[in-house]
């Protein structure tokens, strides 16, 4: 689990804002996957 955080903030780092957006989306649909 701490990967995954780990993950994620280093594309926030390298993500402009516009790609946030679709970033966090993502991982929203990875984490329904994950906690049904």
């Amino acid at each position: 689990m701490r990967s995954i955080i780990h993950g994620i903030i280093s594309s926030i780092r390298y993500h402009k804002r516009w790609k946030l957006q679709g970033l966090l989306q993502q991982v929203l649909d990875g984490m329904t996957q994950i906690y049904p």
